[in-house]
């Protein structure tokens, strides 16, 4: 897809963002002689593929299952934790809660466990004296 746009095809919507963003998104458009509708589908073509392949390798996406309600036990320092994150990156505390709990599940399950393991089985005390007589 190219970065253009016409204005039949334009459509506004409203977004919030910090001055900084505003003075970027100003600075860089400027100096590259674009409208902001222009600039807003180059970077959308350009940026947006390796932003939702990083999420999806984060966890992000679309559940391959049927979504249910769990009812989970937390510590309230865990919960102000979880706020706090979720304050610093404009990410919602649930959509942080599963990907640090699903990179702990994977985590877990990757890694070869001791537990239920069995040691090789001895051989039998008649399968020992066959071997000998040979």
């Amino acid at each position: 897809m190219t970065a253009t746009t016409s204005a039949a095809t334009t459509i506004y919507r409203v977004f919030h963002f910090d001055e900084s963003l505003r003075k970027d998104l100003r600075t860089a458009r400027e100096t590259k002689g674009q409208t902001t509708a222009v600039f807003i589908r180059a970077a959308v073509d350009e940026q947006l593929p390796a932003l939702v392949a990083s999420l999806q390798a984060l966890g992000f996406g679309k559940p391959a299952t049927k979504v249910r309600p769990a009812r989970l036990p937390f510590a309230e320092e865990t919960l102000q934790t979880l706020r706090t994150a979720s304050h610093e990156v404009a990410v919602p505390a649930n959509h942080l809660l599963a990907l640090v709990l699903a990179s702990a599940a994977l985590a877990a399950n990757t890694k070869p466990s001791k537990r239920g393991r069995r040691k090789a089985a001895e051989p039998t005390e008649p399968a020992k004296r066959k071997r000998a007589a040979k």
